[in-house]
């Protein structure tokens, strides 16, 4: 099933939709599901990445919380607990996460000693029509017994057509648990890309983002909730503050630091225009 929009609030009112109308239901680990299979949404405008529905209610203080977890790079399990103790029940050691995607794109080097993410800026910057800007975050490590095998396989970044085009690829998505937060993530990986690679080429233009599940699913908790949000059209596209230069070459240091004086219960003042500042207000 493919679903095509401009922003993410009326692609993933479309997505609950399918799901409830044409969803299969399933057991898996003794609990009920519906699931769509191979599903690919698009959307024309990324930086349209945030859901206002109210029926879902995202938690933006939870999303800017996980921002900060992965743009930190951290593994730390009380970390991501401080604004979600769902992590607690996945945690194989009780110490760290697995699923931690900043670390492994932004903090693990390669053979060639790259993180991922700089992997692929490098094969863009080379070779403006390169498919080898991949960042892999599923290890063959990752193929064991865990509470917290990787939901996500891959990003891929592509220039055609003078556009930064983005690929998401996914083994498993729930789309109230997991698609939200996943879809905001990605999409501002791509914007920090389009900002570092604007140095390169001038003339290049944000392109479209592409997500691939899988599985697109739901548990049986959260079905009926899908219909409700069905019914919530006109949502106009929400965004955040673009992305500018100073917060990609400071790798967003003023966000960071006031997140973790936010869980340290101090709230140091600290002046944060555009999208930091934005960010930071979350957590006030």
């Amino acid at each position: 099933m493919r679903i095509i929009s401009k922003s993410m609030n009326d692609a993933y009112r479309k997505a609950c939709q399918a799901l409830y109308l044409h969803g299969n239901d399933v057991v898996t680990r003794d609990l009920k599901v519906r699931e769509l299979t191979n599903v690919q949404i698009e959307l024309s405008d990324p930086t349209a990445r945030l859901i206002t529905s109210k029926a879902r209610d995202v938690d933006m203080r939870y999303m800017v919380g996980e921002l900060c977890f992965f743009l930190g790079g951290s593994t730390d399990l009380e970390q991501i607990a401080f604004y979600s103790s769902f992590w607690r029940k996945v945690s194989d050691d009780g110490k760290t996460v697995n699923s931690a995607y900043g670390e492994r794109l932004f903090y693990s080097y390669n053979p060639e000693t790259l993180i991922q993410f700089d992997y692929a800026i490098r094969c863009l910057e080379q070779d403006e029509f390169s498919r080898k800007a991949v960042m892999p975050i599923y290890r063959t490590t990752d193929a064991k017994t865990s509470k917290d095998n990787p939901c996500t396989m891959f990003l891929q970044l592509m220039i055609r057509d003078d556009h930064l085009d983005c690929y998401a690829f996914m083994r498993s998505n729930d789309i109230w648990l997991g698609l939200p937060y996943d879809v905001a993530f990605f999409t501002l990986i791509q914007e920090i890309a389009f900002v570092q690679l604007k140095l390169t080429y001038p003339f290049l233009q944000m392109g479209r983002y592409y997500h691939h599940a899988t599985s697109l699913h739901c548990y049986d908790n959260h079905i009926d909730a899908l219909w409700d949000i069905k019914r919530e059209v006109g949502l106009r596209p929400a965004r955040m503050p673009e992305v500018s230069d100073g917060d990609v070459f400071s790798w967003f240091t003023n966000l960071l630091q006031y997140e973790r004086s936010y869980r340290a219960h101090r709230h140091d003042a600290i002046l944060m225009p555009g999208i930091q500042g934005w960010l930071a207000q979350w957590l006030k």
